[in-house]
């Protein structure tokens, strides 16, 4: 959270009279929470998830050092992130185990 204060800051402090900003970020989402999402929302920021699919297609390739799958997680991110009315979009990453299954979608995971 301090990272993402000092930037919001030092953007404001540095932007030209009348300048707007515009803030975006590109994450997993394992780590986003109520208190990041609300941060997120009062800040207008644009939140792109990265999501490869269902739980099995996407713990394919994302997972944490010790093998694990991360989908759950970043679900819980999203999840947050709707809770706070972030503006929100996925990024998939068409890979060796989701390429046969273009229409498969996180939706059909049974995970709201």
């Amino acid at each position: 959270m301090p990272f993402f204060q000092r930037s919001i800051e030092y953007a404001e402090k540095h932007k030209k009279p009348g300048q707007r900003v515009s803030y975006t970020i590109q994450t997993n989402g394992t780590r986003v929470d109520d208190e990041l999402a609300a941060f997120f929302k009062r800040h207008d920021f644009l939140v792109g998830l990265s999501l490869d699919g269902p739980e099995r297609l996407h713990n394919a390739y994302r997972v944490y050092k010790d093998g694990r799958g991360s989908f759950l997680q970043a679900m819980k991110g999203y999840e947050a992130l709707v809770r706070h009315a972030v503006d929100v979009n996925i990024l998939c990453t068409v890979h060796a185990a989701n390429a046969e299954h273009p229409w498969t979608s996180i939706a059909s995971s049974g995970t709201s």
